[in-house]
Order: C-alpha cells, then sequence, then structure tokens
C-alpha cells in the first residue's frame, strides 16, 4: 500500500436541524442533513477537495476498483449510501484506519490511546512530526458543523492525508497474513454501512405489550426480598423501579447491615463495599436472595435497554426504525458491536449485540415491508471452534458424525443414549424439547462450561440468564457430564494459557492477535481466560467476517441486517425462493478456510439456515 489514496467526508446540518443531524446518515434523505464536501488525499500531501453534490458520483466512479483508505469508514459510506451512491461505493475496495490500528495493537495493555480516534492515531505513529501539534490544535477546535466552511474544507483535506499516513504506515508493520485477514474483516464496510442506514423496524405495539410481563416479575421479586417501594401498603400506586435496589448506598446497606452479609470486594474509590455484579455474584455463593438481586437486575437492563431505549428512539427519531450504530473489530475478540457515545447521547438505536434471548423482545424486531427474515447460524460455533483447538476426539466425533451437540449433552445429563433422545426429540417430548427441557440444559451446559467457571456461579448464570432454578448438586451433575464426555477441554484450558504466555499474545485462525501482558496475580485470572477465550470467540469473529464478505460476493439481492451471538441476520425479498437460501447455506458451509485462513479445521463448521415473517418466527430449512 504505496502511498494510499484516502477519502474523508464532512457533513452538516440544514437549516435550523439540531446539529447533531450531521452524524446521523439518514437525515441526508429526510431534507434535514447533508455532504458538505469530499475530499481525497495521498500520504505524499497532494489533496483534491469537491464540494459540489453534483460532482460526488462522478468523483467515486473515478475510483472505481481502486483501494481507499478511510477513518471510520462505516461513517463515510453510510452517507455515500444515504446519496444512492450504493453502486458506486459497491465498486471500491475500502479500508478502515481503526480497523487496521486494531489488527496491528490489540492488546491489554491499559495506557494505549483508548479512543482510536484520527488525533490519536497521529500521535501513536507520528509522535514527532512536524505538522503533528498544529493538526492535533485544528481537531481540537470547537467550531459548529455548517459554519466556517474554510475551516471544514482545510479539516477535510488533511484528516484525508493524515489517513493515508497513517494507514501506510500500518500497513507496512502487518504481516501478509494480517492484511489478508483484515482485508476480509474491511469488506464488511460496505454491508454494514448500508445496513445502518437503513436502520431496524420495530413493531412497537409489542414493546407496549410486554412492560407488564418485565415489570410484574420485577415487583414479585421486590416484595419477596421486602425492598418494594411501597412493601407495607395495601394496594400500592403505580408502580416503581426499587429505590433500594436501584440505589448503590442503598443496595449496600440491605446487604451488609440488614443481611448482615460479608463483603467480597470493595471499591477502589471510596473503599465502601462493592454492589457491582461482579461483587454480587460472589455474595450469591452465600445468600440466595442475592441471586434474585441479580435476576431483578437483568430484568431491569431489559425494561431500560429493550423497552424504555427504543420508546425513546421512536420519540427522538419520529420514526418506528431505529438505527443501532455498528462497530466492526468492537472487542478484543473482533467481535461487533452496536453502540457509540453518540447513539448513547441521542437515542438512536439499540444494543443489537446484546439483545435478549427471549421470543418476546425477539417478536419486536420485523424487516422492511416486501422483506422477509433470513438468519444464516453458524452451528454449534463455540463449541465446535473449542472441538477443533482441544483436541477433544469425542468433542470432534460429535461433529464428524453429524450429531446434534446440545442434544449429546442433553442426553448425558437426561440418562438415556442419543438415538433414544433424538427419537424423543422428533416427537416433541416435553421433558426434552420443554422452554427448560432436557436439550436447553444441555445447550446450557455445552455453552457455559467452555471456559472456566465454578459450579457456584454455574448455578447464578443459569437462573439469571437462562431462568432455571438450579441447586448445588445439580449444577455439579451437569459439569461432570459435560468434562466426564469431553475432558480435553481441561487440557486446551492449561495449553492456551501456557501458550499465550510464552508468545505474549492470543491468536485466532485467521491470525487476528490479542496481546496479553499483565500476569501479574491481580490480574492472572482474567489475563488467563483471554489466553482461553481468544482463540474460540476471536475465530468465531473470523467466521463471521469471511461469512459477510462472500454473501455479499456471491447473494447481492440479501441485504446484511445486523449481527448477533453465532447469527447473521438478513433481509431477503419475500418472493426469494427457498433454493436461493439454500444456496446461501451450501456456500457457507462450504467455505474454503485454508484458502483465506492458511489453515484447515479439523471438523467441519457448518451453517444453519431459517427463514420467517419475523425474527420470533424463524422457522429452521
Amino acid at each position: 500500500m504505496q502511498n494510499p489514496v484516502a477519502l474523508d467526508i464532512e457533513t452538516a446540518p440544514r437549516g435550523d436541524f439540531p446539529q447533531e443531524y450531521a452524524l446521523q446518515p439518514w437525515r441526508y434523505n429526510e431534507g434535514a442533513a447533508c455532504i458538505t464536501c469530499i475530499s481525497v488525499a495521498r500520504a505524499s500531501g497532494e489533496a483534491l477537495l469537491i464540494d459540489n453534490p453534483n460532482q460526488f458520483r462522478a468523483l467515486l466512479k473515478s475510483l472505481k476498483g481502486k483501494t481507499i483508505v478511510t477513518w471510520n469508514g462505516i461513517f463515510d459510506v453510510a452517507w455515500l449510501i444515504a446519496y444512492g451512491f450504493y453502486n458506486e461505493v459497491n465498486d471500491i475496495k475500502w479500508v478502515d484506519g481503526i480497523v487496521l490500528w486494531k489488527w496491528l495493537d490489540n492488546s491489554q495493555k491499559t495506557d494505549r490511546f483508548p479512543k482510536w480516534s484520527l488525533g490519536d492515531g497521529a500521535k501513536r505513529f507520528f509522535p514527532d512530526a512536524a505538522w503533528l501539534e498544529a493538526f492535533v490544535e485544528m481537531k481540537n477546535k470547537e467550531v459548529v458543523a455548517g459554519e466556517n466552511d474554510a475551516y471544514w474544507k482545510d479539516r477535510a483535506k488533511l484528516d484525508s492525508v493524515v489517513t493515508a499516513k497513517i494507514c501506510q504506515v500500518i500497513w507496512e508493520q502487518l504481516s501478509d497474513r494480517q492484511r489478508s485477514s483484515s482485508m476480509i474483516t474491511m469488506s464488511g464496510i460496505v454491508p454494514v454501512a448500508r445496513s445502518w442506514w437503513m436502520g431496524v423496524p420495530l413493531d412497537y405495539s409489542l414493546v407496549d405489550e410486554l412492560i407488564p410481563e418485565v415489570t410484574r416479575e420485577m415487583e414479585e421479586i421486590e416484595f419477596r426480598l421486602g425492598v418494594h417501594n411501597h412493601q407495607s401498603i395495601r394496594t400500592p400506586p403505580d408502580w416503581t423501579p426499587s429505590k433500594i435496589l436501584r440505589s448503590t448506598k442503598q443496595l449496600g446497606d440491605l446487604l451488609f447491615n440488614r443481611w448482615k452479609l460479608t463483603p467480597k470486594t470493595f471499591s477502589e474509590k471510596t473503599g465502601a463495599p462493592s454492589t457491582d455484579k461482579a461483587s454480587l455474584t460472589y455474595l450469591a455463593d452465600d445468600a440466595d436472595q442475592v441471586t434474585e438481586i441479580l435476576r431483578w437486575r437483568m430484568l431491569n437492563t431489559q425494561l431500560t435497554k429493550y423497552i424504555q431505549t427504543p420508546l425513546k428512539a421512536r420519540e427522538y427519531l419520529g420514526s418506528d426504525t431505529v438505527h443501532p450504530a455498528p462497530k466492526l473489530f468492537s472487542t478484543y475478540t473482533g467481535r461487533m458491536t452496536y453502540t457509540s457515545k453518540t447513539s448513547r447521547k441521542y437515542a438512536t438505536g439499540v444494543a443489537m449485540h446484546q439483545w435478549p434471548r427471549n421470543k418476546a423482545f425477539r417478536a419486536f424486531i420485523v424487516p422492511l415491508p416486501g422483506y422477509k427474515h433470513v438468519e444464516y447460524d453458524a452451528s454449534g460455533q463455540e463449541s465446535r471452534l473449542m472441538a477443533d483447538a482441544s483436541g477433544d476426539i469425542n468433542m470432534r466425533n460429535v461433529f464428524r458424525e453429524g450429531k446434534d451437540f446440545h442434544s449429546v449433552t442433553g442426553a448425558r445429563i437426561a440418562g438415556m443414549n442419543y438415538e433414544d433422545f433424538i427419537k424423543g426429540k422428533e416427537r416433541g417430548n416435553i421433558t426434552i424439547t420443554g422452554e427448560h427441557g432436557f436439550r436447553y440444559q444441555g445447550k446450557f451446559t455445552g455453552l457455559s462450561n467452555n471456559f472456566r467457571i465454578g459450579i457456584k456461579k454455574l448455578r447464578i448464570q443459569a437462573r439469571v440468564q437462562y431462568g432455571m432454578d438450579v441447586d448445588w448438586t445439580k449444577a455439579k451433575s451437569w459439569q461432570d457430564a459435560f468434562f466426564t464426555s469431553f475432558p480435553g477441554i481441561k487440557t486446551y484450558w492449561s495449553d492456551a494459557i501456557k501458550k499465550a504466555k510464552y508468545i505474549g499474545y492470543a491468536e485466532t485462525l485467521a491470525g487476528r492477535r490479542f496481546k496479553l501482558i499483565y500476569w501479574d496475580k491481580a490480574n492472572r485470572w482474567s489475563t488467563e481466560s483471554s489466553a482461553i477465550m481468544t482463540p474460540i470467540q476471536g475465530s468465531g469473529a473470523d467466521m463471521k467476517d469471511l461469512a459477510i464478505q462472500e454473501m455479499h460476493k456471491h447473494f447481492p439481492n440479501q441485504i446484511f441486517w445486523f449481527d448477533l451471538h453465532d447469527g447473521l441476520h438478513y433481509q431477503v425479498p419475500v418472493d426469494t425462493p427457498e433454493s436461493e437460501i439454500f444456496a446461501a447455506r451450501t456456500m457457507l458451509n462450504e467455505l474454503d478456510y485454508k484458502h483465506w485462513w492458511g489453515y484447515d479445521p479439523s471438523i467441519p463448521l457448518t451453517w444453519d439456515a431459517s427463514e420467517g415473517k419475523r425474527w420470533s418466527e424463524l422457522k429452521e430449512l
């Protein structure tokens, strides 16, 4: 990537519309915001600025087939798509400086530049440059978007030049393998940018209906714990969440003064006993009431994040369509997230990457008119990747023989042979297929025990995240059944920790690295956990990056919508035949990982496909 070409756009609200509209590409289609100029520049300093919208398309056409570098490319590309330039941007190979930087510097290090901003990038890669001080000073000026045109034009040109400089330097430091794999990640820029611009329609009639169900369980927990705001009133007024459970100070008083529990950790700032989630998890070992508090907190999160936040978004956006803000390579393992400072400040979206498993919540999400919802799910992704990484022969054979992994574990828990278990599943035996039936128990056990977890925490996870009340003996029997079946997992844990400590990083199948540097006693457990999880969860991110690339290339009429856990979600025209969805699934099942990653997995990494009118109605094909 010698003397690369960079592109940067500047945007502004129209007229008297709010300033933040300059950050929301769909506002162009409402006539409320616009692109004020586009700059393209080389690392050597040559720059071209265009501020005539009638010339934007011609500029993009001139870049067809070229590699263009950006900083936060999803933003720039989403705006260009909003202008109707989808075909033009789709003909360009986009590179994002932030993503490249993460491929280079993804690390535990806490004193790195935390924002991945262009200014921080300039400081990181050009600390002694003569132009650095003036550049940072310009970036720090508080100039309102749409005012002082000269400033914004100069800024666009400088931003594009500096972006090109940084990307060139980073590219030179990446290995060939990292370059290839990072380009796969960045192939998602166009489809993901389009999904942000298009947004996610919500069925608000169901949002309103779910409020009583969630608040009723929260209120019941409050009464059982004696912390209801109107505990002693026979007919209490309208419910509001417990002040005691919402207040850190009052919750601490409840736990440590009234209930006489022994604090497990203390706040670094105040020295007071801690009531954060981790501390409550440990306290739950001593008192089942604390498990109830954890359950209440999860319900409160559902209420605030997935009911109240969508309602606020509808009010702010004036629309039933929300716009979750996607970030490529957002977590240290490489997963995508849907949150940003802007979306937290202005109610534009929801945290899609944390959306609840509950079907009642998934029913909110509906495709655009004329489309159906299709999900491609990486079947048993973490378990398959664990089987490959651990070398556990029993685990590998489950997948080589095409068995259902969760049913294998569920059958072990139930004390049944696999064949009889599958027959019962096919007949709809409620003890097997029910909401908390043996297969669900097998799924929970498999997903929870791939990574290190104790019996007490396993119980809490069952109650809080999966809604199952499990006593210590049963939880232990589930875990024992799992590790008796697959003993190689614990060996993998030990080997992964030793390897990461020796080479200084954990690595995924595609070569994505997470540098591990804190091996002292205070941080050892966390560092070891990252050493174990990165090769598994990070390789899952690698799989999804490649799947997005190949789906976009070979099935362009299937529109990428959002990403969650092991699934990629698409909006597909309703008249699309099942044969095309089958063809897409076949393509995903036959991905040549040896070609793309230089690694041939020891077991099949397969995908399932489901379709339906909405998320809660998906049926596997």
